[in-house]
């Protein structure tokens, strides 16, 4: 019989996850933090978008924030926009990103904060275009 874990517990998982050499399970550690919505998800989130090596994983952690983070998280992802973070020429932090994944970034970048500042419905709550992706559908 399987066991449910707390949410203390698969914070911890998560987090650690997010440490694994594997880009494919960082990216469900991202993903499960923004589905388990605690906002102690936030501050590993905003590592893994700063940090990560893999971008897609960097994006999936942009859309978790969006259910996680709250006023803190939406001023730093604003810096990042009007920072180097999507930066073309591979001398930003974040490394290249390529060209034509930069502006549906900038568009999640922008929508993540407007989620962690209360200013829209978090993708969990919204049955628009975010909301169905977040769900899978």
């Amino acid at each position: 019989m399987a066991r449910d874990y707390t949410p203390d517990e698969l914070l911890a998982l998560y987090s650690v996850m997010l440490q694994d050499d594997s880009a494919p399970m960082r990216r469900v550690a991202v993903w499960e933090l923004g589905r388990l919505g605690d906002p102690r998800g936030a501050a590993p989130l905003l590592a893994a978008i700063t940090g990560d090596a893999d971008w897609e994983c960097r994006h999936y952690a942009i859309m978790a924030l969006a259910n996680t983070g709250g006023v803190a998280e939406a001023e730093a992802l604003r810096e990042l926009l009007t920072g180097d973070y999507l930066c073309q020429d591979g001398q930003c932090t974040a490394g290249p990103v390529p060209e034509a994944l930069a502006a549906h970034l900038t568009e999640d970048l922008e929508y993540s904060a407007r989620c962690c500042a209360g200013e829209q419905p978090r993708p969990t709550e919204d049955a628009g275009q975010h909301g169905n992706w977040w769900r899978g559908k």
